[in-house]
């Protein structure tokens, strides 16, 4: 990942919090942020990728048969779209859990998942 510094000289700015909470504002509104929204960009490639792919083995033939009526390739695109869904399953999740969040509706349990969730998903 790309980062840089910027100074900006006599530059206005105004703070989007406390000073103090300047550590949790930037984890919580901006990495959390990033991460869910990268989330929900990759189970969209995976879910191109398996399309693609799934798309091609139907229609592809090697000699004879169809890659789709061959063990192998079947059982791997099978795997590859029980992958996608588990990812779109625990993006969908975490959107849901970011909006209790958003209308401080969340309880503890709750937002300590969101916690885990956020950083499970970046894996």
């Amino acid at each position: 990942m790309a980062s840089a510094e910027i100074d900006f000289d006599a530059a206005l700015g105004w703070p989007i919090g406390t000073v103090e909470e300047g550590f949790h504002i930037a984890v919580q509104d901006l990495l959390n942020t990033s991460r869910w929204l990268n989330a929900l960009g990759s189970t969209g490639i995976m879910r191109r990728a398996f399309l693609e792919a799934s798309s091609f083995a139907r229609h592809r033939t090697r000699l004879r048969p169809p890659d789709r009526l061959l063990p192998t390739r079947e059982g791997a695109a099978g795997g590859h779209e029980v992958e996608e869904y588990a990812a779109l399953s625990s993006t969908m999740v975490l959107t849901a859990l970011l909006g209790r969040l958003d209308e401080s509706v969340a309880d503890e349990s709750e937002e300590r998942f969101y916690r885990f969730l956020v950083n499970a998903n970046k894996y």
